[in-house]
């Protein structure tokens, strides 16, 4: 598996908390540019400015909306000419028994 180097391009789903939060400043630390993903623009940028680095993106998405994921991956490799590394972390939980869970929870999932 290939190591996050300086100068990598590292795209986060999920980095406005929690593991994506985690994974996105341990990139940064390793000198990696980041784009952070999640829904949430301002807690996005409230991330982004804790991160060591300036070049670091935030691209507000919804992973339950794929109709622009080809038009954000095209606007990354425009601006930083590269995607090294995607770690898709983000999602929703769902905490009830299989049996009891609606078929659109599970799609949603």
């Amino acid at each position: 598996m290939s190591e996050i180097k300086k100068d990598s391009i590292v795209w986060v789903t999920g980095a406005s908390s929690g593991i994506g939060k985690e994974i996105a400043i341990h990139a940064a630390r390793a000198g990696a540019t980041v784009v952070l993903s999640a829904r949430s623009a301002d807690k996005l940028a409230q991330i982004r400015s804790k991160l060591p680095g300036e070049k670091h993106l935030c691209l507000p998405l919804d992973l339950e909306d794929s109709s622009n994921f080809k038009e954000l991956a095209q606007e990354v490799v425009a601006i930083f000419g590269s995607i090294d590394f995607l770690f898709n972390n983000g999602g929703i939980s769902q905490r009830s028994e299989a049996f009891d869970t609606s078929e659109d929870v599970d799609r949603r999932i």
